[in-house]
């Protein structure tokens, strides 16, 4: 049973620590839209908007969709903390070495799976992770 502490290589390292500080950022500005967005509807500008139709339908509309537009903004932004939280722990895990080569194995083949499916949100994200995912994966499985 292979036991021995991973080293990560510089083809996979460079990839992983680029994606994290891409996701970091992008989970950073998201978050500081989505307050300027949160006080924009505080202030009761889309309120003021919505005054002047009176009389018609739509003013409840645009108030139902600004209010599910909240609702899926700060889900998003949990499910992508959330998620950013967890590669963070993982991947400077696996760069400062704690990880078995088995568990390497296993934390490279999250990171591939993670950079398909992120590939469809955040292509550059994707990429990174898929490469990185795909070489750190093959450097487990080679022998010596």
């Amino acid at each position: 049973m292979n036991t021995q502490r991973h080293v990560i290589e510089n083809e996979s390292k460079v990839p992983t620590l680029a994606g994290l500080l891409i996701e970091g950022f992008s989970n950073i500005i998201a978050l500081f839209v989505a307050i300027v967005v949160f006080l924009i509807i505080q202030t009761g500008v889309i309120e003021d908007l919505t005054e002047s139709w009176q009389g018609m339908q739509e003013p409840l509309l645009i108030r139902l969709i600004v209010r599910v537009y909240q609702t899926g903004m700060f889900f998003v932004l949990i499910v992508t903390w959330a998620i950013f939280i967890i590669n963070l722990w993982l991947f400077t895990s696996l760069i400062r070495g704690r990880y078995s080569n088995i568990q390497a194995s296993k934390v490279y083949t999250y990171q591939l799976i993670y950079g398909l499916i992120i590939l469809l949100i955040n292509p550059l994200l994707g990429i990174l992770y898929c490469f990185s995912g795909y070489k750190g994966k093959i450097a487990t499985t080679k022998p010596g």
